[in-house]
């Protein structure tokens, strides 16, 4: 797949020096429609001093979420007729991770280094273009159905938006395919934070939670796992809830450390939920409901309230090999490691 034409010398981030020298206020740029997918530019990051270079990944009218109808969905709206100022854009920046890609609205953009993408203003003229004329009745049957042909070969040929895969270095076909998949599938994270117990944790990426949970921020009970989306239903929820530490058996304590075995085909929706909330912590993970054939070891610290937990790792009932590690607490992964599980 060939990428997208850049018409500007190549964006990288920026050294100490440059940042000094970009952070001074530049020319005043005026912009009469939105910006488009897989334009760069550089922004203000969220200190207001690093300036860091970003690609647009995707975009929706400003304060969508307040606009949702009330069946879930939301209005159609068309972001080109917006003005720029109304649309908030969903960035990723060059040369780091993905955990770091965020909304953010115009007022954060450096106009006067933006970096248009050729191929998607080219591709929207020629798409207006043959609106008209289809409009105009002046088009010949033979050459619309040829036209709609070049345009699906062209489409085709675009590069996927949204993170820094580095999928391609393999080598194989395949795997290639399989990460580009994967990268469109969750370009956009649809939850910004989770409030648990009494933490407010950056989620860093995409966790294939019900679409009605996608918002920028859920709150997930501690000793359960339940996840909700007001915070009056989850102070409602502590008072009903009676869980006070993971289920299943304490398999080891060490002062206020403790380990509890879960069965994945015993408690099934814990077990779940445990996969849903450790995805968005981790980029590549497949286990999500599929909980059955697993025992989960959960790592938790004890208190007088209960067992909070801070980690886990799970393992196939079949085999003596660790498959998956989800760390809320990563600082806790040697201590993990060093209990023998039979």
């Amino acid at each position: 797949m060939s990428e997208p034409t850049i018409v500007t010398e190549n964006v990288d981030s920026l050294t100490d020096e440059e940042n000094k020298e970009d952070s001074k206020p530049g020319p005043i740029v005026q912009l009469r429609k939105p910006l488009e997918l897989d334009d760069h530019c550089k922004v203000r990051w969220r200190d207001g001093k690093l300036v860091l270079s970003c690609r647009i990944v995707e975009r929706r009218p400003l304060h969508e979420r307040r606009k949702r109808k009330k069946g879930g969905g939301s209005a159609t709206v068309d972001i080109d007729s917006l003005k720029p100022e109304e649309v908030e854009y969903y960035v990723h920046y060059v040369d780091h991770d993905r955990r770091l890609d965020e909304w953010i609205s115009l007022d954060n953009f450096l106009l006067d280094t933006l970096h248009r993408n050729v191929d998607i203003l080219e591709q929207k003229a020629k798409a207006a273009a043959e609106a008209e004329q289809q409009n105009s009745n002046c088009k010949r049957p033979s050459r619309r159905r040829s036209s709609v042909a070049n345009k699906s070969g062209e489409g085709s040929s675009f590069s996927l938006t949204g993170g820094n895969w580095h999928g391609g270095n393999s080598g194989d076909p395949s795997m290639k395919e399989l990460e580009e998949e994967h990268e469109e599938a969750t370009k956009v994270k649809n939850i910004s934070k989770i409030v648990m117990g009494e933490w407010e944790i950056e989620a860093w990426y995409y966790s294939p939670y019900p679409e009605e949970y996608s918002q920028p921020t859920l709150y997930v009970c501690e000793y359960c796992l339940k996840y909700m989306r007001k915070v009056s239903v989850l102070k409602q929820h502590k008072v009903e809830c009676v869980w006070r530490r993971p289920p299943g058996k304490e398999i080891y304590r060490d002062g206020t450390l403790s380990v509890f075995e879960v069965d994945g085909k015993e408690n099934r929706v814990y077990c779940q939920n445990l996969c849903l909330l450790a995805k968005l912590f981790l980029d590549h993970k497949t286990l999500f409901y599929d909980t059955l054939p697993f025992l989960f070891y959960i790592f938790a610290r004890v208190d007088d309230k209960g067992a909070h937990i801070v980690g886990y790792f799970s393992k196939e009932k079949v085999s003596q090999v660790c498959l998956a590690i989800g760390a809320l607490g990563s600082s806790c992964a040697d201590e993990m490691f060093q209990i023998s599980v039979e």
